[in-house]
């Protein structure tokens, strides 16, 4: 039985390259500042916590699979320095794996990630010249089938070079693990549903008791009893 680890992404500004300060501005202008301000506190403390848990993990041969990779090698590795340099939490915690002895891999196709910086900077109002205006029900409807199509990519990549232990840092959102084979463990380090429950209701401005709750599974330790099934 391979096993793999799984860690749903929030991604941060550093993790956004050029639309990193156009992002930034959305939620602040979205949500108003304090609360944007406190939901990224959320996140840092929730990339703390992932953080801690990889520092006690054997990272020796550790197969890693990157949110918006498309390399492997030597190219990957001058990648994920790049972003550590940036801030980005994500990257840093990949970059003491490789330096402890994991390998990064390919993970993900480069036409498909093309497509989906074009509609991200669609969404933050940043697009090209005469690409600004989107239909809205036909947006969503591509932007479900793109998510698809790269889950599929992403998971063919995993059922196809996992050897026996992995990582994988995905965004929340995405549904890999349906499309992996039988034969692979999925270990989530925070669960799935409740990071995506968190996202949901703090973008929808939902109930505050539930984002109180929620809140505060993000920022839980992670139980490192995790460790002693890899």
């Amino acid at each position: 039985m391979r096993k793999l680890l799984y860690v749903p992404v929030i991604h941060e500004a550093a993790d956004l390259g050029s639309i990193s300060f156009a992002a930034d501005e959305k939620g602040q202008n979205t949500f108003g500042h304090i609360r944007w301000a406190r939901h990224k506190e959320i996140v840092k403390s929730f990339w703390e916590k992932i953080a801690d848990y990889f520092k006690d993990i054997d990272a020796a041969g550790l197969e890693i699979f990157q949110d918006g990779l498309p390399v492997d090698g030597e190219i990957a590795n001058k990648i994920i320095h790049e972003g550590a340099k940036r801030g980005s939490r994500n990257y840093r915690i990949v970059l003491d794996l490789i330096n402890r002895g994991g390998v990064i891999k390919k993970t993900e196709d480069v036409e498909l990630l093309q497509k989906e910086l074009i509609r991200t900077k669609q969404l933050t109002g940043k697009a090209p010249h005469g690409k600004e205006d989107l239909d809205t029900s036909k947006d969503l409807a591509s932007g479900d089938q793109l998510m698809a199509d790269r889950d599929r990519f992403v998971a063919h990549s995993i059922n196809e070079t996992l050897e026996r232990r992995g990582v994988l840092f995905m965004g929340a959102f995405h549904r890999v693990p349906v499309y992996f084979d039988k034969d692979i463990e999925v270990l989530e380090l925070k669960k799935i549903e409740k990071v995506q429950a968190y996202l949901k209701i703090f973008y929808s401005e939902g109930p505050r008791e539930i984002l109180a709750a929620l809140s505060a599974y993000m920022i839980l330790p992670i139980n490192s009893s995790l460790l002693q099934k890899q």
